[in-house]
């Protein structure tokens, strides 16, 4: 058998920092049936279809080529849902809600790609699972990118809501174009075990009190297109002036151009030792959830 010797290259990038949102994800519920701001539920559930099993097949046959690409968990579903022709608007105090509720079966997770966002002064948007036991928010204007476009959190569970609220001086000047939605066919929140190893405690921080202050910096990162992710860790540089550099794996940029169709068998400069301009561009559009690790 001819032995194949991979070389792994890792990456130092500098991230552009945007007002954080915070997730929060319970064993309980915390979240009212009546929502964030309250409200009726929303009257109508939209359902997103999605082949699960076309979708696992097709990633086990990425996977079983050898490629290094990146951990594929998620698949894109394409939508247009805004403001104006879906969801449902409330009157509550100091303003108005708008609530949609999205659902996919069989999903672990969903998550949520806007190409076009756009919220000011007060208005915010929070969104949690169905069982109200995760939390994503608030979402504000000091959040979204210059161009308008954001991508939330993966929020758990297989249906969510998603709240808007306007204050009464702002109602009317929200923008919100909801493009793609991601169904997680793949359970991300807590694995059983680490590849074919099935011992109760690894070699990780969760054993190991001594690197708990190390792992703060420790940070899944979800790829641009949301079906993907990573990991990195920030790394201080000698003059400690706490640029906020992460060091992850060259193998997680260098996967082509079009992150939303990677093919290993075509022409898509899937890990060619090179980095473009797309590859890089994709690249600020990473999502980064720290203090990443296994409870």
């Amino acid at each position: 058998m001819k032995k194949i010797l991979f070389t792994y290259t890792f990456l130092i990038v500098s991230l552009i920092s945007y007002s954080q949102v915070k997730s929060l994800l319970s064993t309980h519920h915390i979240v009212k049936t009546s929502g964030i701001y309250k409200s009726p539920p929303p009257s109508k559930t939209i359902n997103i279809q999605v082949d699960v099993e076309k979708a696992l097949k097709e990633t086990k046959e990425e996977e079983s080529i050898g490629i290094d690409l990146p951990y594929r968990f998620g698949k894109v579903v394409e939508v247009n849902y805004t403001l104006e022709n879906s969801g449902d608007w409330f009157e509550t105090d100091g303003g108005r809600v708008w609530k949609l509720k999205i659902k996919s079966g069989k999903a672990y997770s969903l998550s949520l790609i806007f190409s076009k966002l756009i919220i000011s002064g007060q208005t915010k948007i929070y969104i949690y699972n169905e069982e109200g036991s995760m939390i994503y928010g608030p979402i504000t204007s000091e959040s979204i990118t210059k161009n308008g476009s954001f991508s939330s959190d993966i929020i758990k569970g297989d249906a969510l809501i998603l709240e808007l609220f306007e204050p009464d001086t702002e109602k009317g000047n929200s923008v919100l174009n909801l493009s793609r939605v991601v169904h997680g066919f793949r359970n991300i929140f807590q694995p059983a075990n680490f590849g074919d190893s099935n011992l109760n405690c690894q070699n990780d921080v969760s054993c190991n009190s001594n690197w708990q202050i190390q792992s703060n910096g420790v940070a899944m990162i979800i790829l641009s297109n949301m079906e993907r992710l990573c990991s990195g860790s920030l790394l201080n540089n000698e003059c400690q002036d706490f640029t906020p550099n992460i060091l992850t794996a060259f193998h997680c940029i260098d996967i082509g151009n079009d992150i939303n169709n990677i093919n290993a068998c075509s022409n898509n400069e899937v890990g060619n030792g090179t980095l473009t301009d797309q590859e890089i561009a994709n690249a600020e559009n990473w999502l980064f959830r720290f203090q990443y690790k296994r409870n």
